[in-house]
């Protein structure tokens, strides 16, 4: 696989802590989520064992890792790009960004909700 990483900064999808921000991108011919994590910080050791975990896991209730690399100044994390986030599921039900889309039973999807920021 030759991980061919481009990144589309113009179109943000989100910003996270310590300063990453999360971009639409392409890995190879795959549309994906870039998320940028700057290089130099006080998470990095420990942001490298978790990548190198999240990369191993492989279930359909977690996001994807695909591909890890950097730049000169960040960590890139290309990620499957979702279609909607949880929060989405709880907007009022006139709100047009609200989901509608196809969810597990109650008790299944509670059992399989987890929040990780790395």
């Amino acid at each position: 696989m030759a991980n061919d990483l481009y990144i589309q900064k113009e179109e943000v999808l989100g910003k996270g802590l310590f300063g990453s921000v999360v971009y639409n991108g392409r890995l190879d011919a795959n549309k994906v989520a870039v998320k940028c994590v700057p290089r130099y910080s006080l998470h990095e050791i420990n942001n490298q064992f978790l990548e190198s975990l999240w990369l191993c896991l492989d279930h359909n209730n977690i996001v994807k890792m695909h591909h890890i690399g950097l730049s000169d100044d960040y960590r890139l994390r290309a990620m499957d790009l979702c279609t909607t986030s949880l929060a989405d599921s709880f907007l009022p039900n006139d709100h047009p960004k609200k989901y509608r889309g196809p969810r597990p039973a109650q008790r299944e999807g509670m059992r399989n909700v987890s929040i990780t920021e790395i």
